[in-house]
C-alpha cells in the first residue's frame, strides 16, 4: 500500500510539473548618480499559441554603495540641530514597446520609485571661530558617512495588460532605470556643506509565468495512465 501511494504521488508530481513554467529575465545597472540605464527585455513568445501566459511580475532592487558623505559646518552664531538624509533614488519607467503597463503612480509613467538612504541627526554648537572657512573640526562640525543601504519593490502586472508583454515570435520592450542622488537637510541655517557623491547599482527582474501547451493533453495522458495502472493493480 505504501508503494502504491508513493507511485500515485509521483504521477501527480509529474502532472503538476506539466502545468506551469517560468521565464526570468534580469537586467542590471550601475554607476554614479545621476544616470539612466535603458534595460531591454524580451517579450513573452506565445510560439504560435503553444504557450499560454498566466502572469507577469516586475521586481526592482537598488543598492546605495557605502562611499558617500555629507559634512556640515555651522557658521551661525547659535547652535543648531537637524537631520541629514542622503542616498539614491531609483525610478523605473516604461520607455518603448509596452503601452500602459500596470503602473503604480498617478501620472501613468512610472512603474515604481524606491529610496536607499542613510540618515543621521546632528547637534552642532554655534560657530567656534572658523567663521566662513569650511572646517572639518570643532564642535560646530559633524559628518555623516553613507552606509550600504538597499531597498526593493515588486509589481504584479494586471491581466488586462498581459497582451502588451507578449508576441508571437520575437519582440522587446525597454524599461528606463533612472538613479539620482537623494538628499534632505533640515533645520541647519547659515551652514556650509561638503558632499561626496555615492555610487549605486541594482537590477530589474521581469518574470513570466506560463503554461506550456499542450499541457492539458499531457496532463490527461498522465491521469489516464494512472487510472490504467490503478485498474491493473487493484482490479484485474
Amino acid at each position: 500500500m505504501k508503494k502504491t501511494l508513493l507511485k500515485i504521488a509521483a504521477l501527480l508530481l509529474v502532472a503538476g510539473s506539466l502545468q506551469a513554467a517560468t521565464i526570468t529575465q534580469t537586467m542590471t545597472f550601475s554607476g554614479t548618480p545621476n544616470y539612466t540605464s535603458n534595460l531591454v527585455f524580451s517579450k513573452f513568445d506565445t510560439m504560435n499559441g503553444t504557450r499560454t501566459l498566466t502572469g507577469v511580475n516586475v521586481s526592482i532592487y537598488l543598492l546605495t554603495e557605502a562611499q558617500g558623505s555629507v559634512g556640515i559646518d555651522n557658521d551661525g552664531a547659535t547652535g543648531a540641530s537637524g537631520t541629514v538624509t542622503m542616498g539614491t533614488q531609483l525610478v523605473v519607467t516604461k520607455h518603448t514597446g509596452v503601452n500602459n503597463p500596470n503602473i503604480l503612480d498617478e501620472n501613468g509613467d512610472g512603474l515604481s520609485t524606491i529610496l536607499a538612504t542613510t540618515s543621521k541627526t546632528m547637534t552642532l554648537t554655534g560657530d567656534d571661530g572658523d567663521t566662513s572657512t569650511f572646517s572639518t573640526s570643532g564642535t560646530d562640525y559633524s559628518v555623516m558617512n553613507v552606509t550600504a543601504t538597499s531597498n526593493t519593490s515588486s509589481i504584479v502586472i494586471g491581466s488586462d495588460y498581459w497582451s502588451k508583454y507578449q508576441v508571437n515570435g520575437a519582440g522587446t520592450f525597454v524599461f528606463d532605470a533612472t538613479v539620482s542622488q537623494s538628499m534632505d537637510i533640515t533645520a541647519f541655517g547659515g551652514s556650509q556643506q561638503l558632499i561626496n557623491p555615492m555610487a549605486a547599482r541594482g537590477n530589474v527582474v521581469v518574470t513570466y509565468d506560463y503554461i506550456p501547451e499542450p499541457a492539458t493533453a499531457s496532463l490527461s495522458i498522465v491521469v489516464l495512465l494512472a487510472a490504467v495502472w490503478v485498474r491493473r493493480r487493484f482490479i484485474d
